[in-house]
């Protein structure tokens, strides 16, 4: 009797343990689901695979790379990886310091610092060989883009089954942060387009991961990114969010940067890799010279 009595309190001892430990159990998954939602929120959690790797060259950038990082946080699309390609060891600690405490406090940005200085151009190559998403974007660490941007031009990339997609994007004196100009873009963009005018802004930029890396841009070209796009173009067209997605922050002296080498690089283009006619080219370098000119003013 006695020992029948001492299995039946073990069995309840037992069922209420098992209560217990259940309670426990429910508060934990609560909490958890909890802090992941609040993850979710604030973008540091995904259920969802990366879909797009932002590429981010940075030398000497310790005055606006936070505006740059900050604004892919504050993605409304979370799916997102950062490479932010610190470009050679001289003169980029600061920089080298702000972009690893990014990295600390968020996976998804990964650091890569390389051993010399390889330019902007080698640098983005560097970053797309990295990725492993089906996207790639573009962000220069001067530059911010609005909230929306991966969101809204993944949902065009959809809507027209494109490879190759810009936008609109503001001119933002800085640090006054004040709206010089809107520089505008057509819905589609084709390679005659480009030809005459180069209106893709490079971090409007959001290019299929096997286009990017097909067309890599040439560091041995002063205009990288634009003869990139032209590449980019023989093979489709390019389709643009009609609304600003990016601001381009013009720094201190940044427009008194040489002219003259910038049209140089317009014209090597022209002559060197799409092989125009001297007549041809200097009718496209007077529509660039116009089109120069209004843009800042």
């Amino acid at each position: 009797m006695h020992s029948d009595f001492s299995r039946l309190r073990a069995r309840l001892a037992f069922f209420r343990n098992f209560s217990y430990n259940e309670q426990i159990l429910q508060i934990l998954t609560s909490t958890l689901l909890f802090v992941k939602t609040i993850l979710v929120r604030k973008g540091r959690f995904s259920m969802n695979p990366a879909l797009c790797s932002v590429i981010i060259p940075a030398s000497k950038a310790e005055r606006t790379i936070s505006l740059a990082l900050d604004s892919l946080i504050a993605q409304t699309c979370p799916d997102w990886r950062a490479f932010v390609i610190v470009d050679g060891p001289e003169g980029n600690d600061a920089t080298l310091k702000i972009a690893s405490g990014y990295a600390v406090r968020d996976r998804r940005f990964e650091v890569l610092c390389n051993r010399r200085n390889l330019g902007a151009a080698d640098s983005r190559n560097r970053g797309a060989r990295a990725a492993k998403t089906p996207w790639i974007a573009f962000l220069d660490s001067d530059d911010v883009f609005h909230p929306d941007k991966l969101e809204r031009q993944l949902a065009l990339a959809e809507q027209k089954g494109a490879s190759f997609l810009c936008s609109a994007y503001n001119m933002i004196s800085y640090p006054a942060r004040t709206l010089c100009k809107v520089s505008r873009v057509p819905p589609r963009i084709t390679r005659g387009d480009l030809i005459k005018w180069n209106s893709i802004g490079c971090s409007t930029v959001m290019l299929r991961s096997e286009l990017a890396r097909k067309h890599p841009m040439d560091a041995r070209a002063i205009h990288e990114d634009y003869l990139c796009w032209l590449q980019c173009l023989q093979e489709c067209d390019c389709f643009a969010c009609q609304e600003s997605l990016t601001d381009t922050l013009i720094l201190p002296g940044s427009r008194n940067h040489s002219k003259l080498r910038a049209a140089r690089g317009v014209w090597e283009i022209y002559r060197q890799h799409l092989g125009l006619s001297a007549l041809r080219s200097i009718e496209y370098m007077c529509g660039y010279a116009i089109r120069g000119f209004l843009k800042y003013i």
